[in-house]
């Protein structure tokens, strides 16, 4: 019973640090107006991209981390005519240990919109997307689900999964499985 209470007691100890290293940051949220077949180009040093559609003619970027993501990681987002363009990236000399920084960057862009994403390292999701897709990334893997348009998917190390598209697919991973279920 001694052993028990010994235990829970370190149990309830651990709780407080579990969530202090899981709190999430916005580092920031933007919204722009854009119109239809124009383009966002993701650059990010890592972590996750999500890509969404939805009926609006708005771009929406969220970009969110952990406290070493907000020590460490800084970002541009350049607005031109015809594209958008996210870019994350290490500030200064800043060292990291990339298991310990999370970061995930959530874009939600027109349903008619080309989207290209290069990731040193994280997952990639793209859903119900018209245009033109490209996505890299050197680790995790590429989920796209309902697309119509050209894609082009690479992986170092990952799976790539393509369901519901219309269009040309190339997929390559170096050490992964490729799934690819569409017209």
């Amino acid at each position: 019973m001694k052993n028990f209470m010994y235990l829970l007691l370190f149990m309830l100890l651990l709780i407080p640090c579990k969530s202090l290293f899981a709190e999430e940051y916005t580092l920031i949220e933007k919204t722009v107006e854009t119109s239809y077949y124009k383009s966002v180009d993701v650059n990010t040093v890592l972590g996750d991209v999500v890509v969404n559609s939805w009926d609006l003619q708005l771009f929406n970027v969220v970009i969110k981390g952990n406290l070493n993501a907000v020590k460490n990681i800084d970002y541009t987002i350049d607005i031109k005519d015809s594209s958008i363009t996210v870019t994350t990236f290490k500030k200064g000399s800043a060292v990291f240990i990339a298991t310990e920084l999370k970061l995930k960057i959530e874009i939600t862009v027109p349903k008619f919109y080309h989207v290209s994403v290069k990731s040193s390292g994280g997952e990639v999701k793209v859903s119900s997307i018209t245009g033109v897709l490209k996505v890299e990334t050197a680790s995790d893997g590429i989920y796209i689900n309902n697309h119509t348009g050209d894609a082009d998917l690479k992986t170092a190390g990952g799976d790539i999964k393509d369901v519901n598209f219309k269009g040309k697919v190339t997929a390559f991973t170096a050490g992964g499985d490729i799934t690819l279920d569409g017209a």
